[in-house]
């Protein structure tokens, strides 16, 4: 049902079309199948930044056990259990999710991580969890915050799906950016010169 939503969210866009197909799913029943969450605990909880690294790894060491895959997103529970440290070191919450900017079908075999991934906080049959989970998404294909970065030129403030200031509340959320949607393009075609197939599967 999430993906359907997120599918409801993607539809905005006329250029490119995107529409996400599940490949396998995998639910975790014991803390001990998720090191790279056991292994990331914070003073409060859990650092997500920690979990992105670790989640990497864990998905680059074990990438032939899992169905082929563009986009690896990692659902977590448990809002209140996740922080992570902002630019003066200190320990943030309120956080909804991370991911590698334009890791959409990349594997590294020199740092032996799969950039394919993201971590995404599910704030439960909520809306603000598919909302975090297309945005990560979002970042997974090459768009940027708008505001931030090579999205620079777009506002934030325009509430758009990959505006940085709203979040779910963006009033906007089932559009895109110019910045987003020349951002994406841009994946597609870089990504499909060096990765055969990429997010055409």
């Amino acid at each position: 049902i999430a993906m359907r939503m997120v599918n409801n969210i993607y539809a905005a866009s006329a250029d490119p079309i995107i529409r996400f197909k599940v490949s396998s799913a995998t639910y975790m029943t014991d803390a001990t199948y998720q090191p790279y969450i056991e292994n990331s605990r914070s003073p409060n909880g859990y650092d997500l930044h920690e979990t992105l690294n670790k989640y990497s790894s864990y998905m680059y060491t074990y990438r032939n056990y899992f169905a082929k895959h563009d986009l690896a997103p990692l659902l977590v529970g448990n809002k209140n259990s996740w922080e992570s440290k902002d630019k003066s070191g200190n320990w943030v919450r309120n956080l909804t999710g991370v991911s590698w900017l334009a890791g959409g079908c990349y594997e590294d075999e020199s740092t032996e991580k799969s950039y394919k991934t993201s971590v995404v906080i599910d704030h439960g049959a909520k809306w603000e969890g598919v909302v975090a989970l297309a945005h990560e998404l979002g970042h997974g294909l090459g768009a940027g915050n708008d505001g931030q970065g090579s999205a620079g030129s777009c506002d934030d403030s325009s509430n758009t799906l990959m505006s940085y200031r709203g979040g779910a509340s963006n009033t906007d959320i089932f559009s895109f950016s110019s910045c987003s949607s020349e951002a994406m393009r841009n994946f597609i075609r870089y990504r499909n010169g060096f990765t055969s197939n990429c997010v055409y599967t």
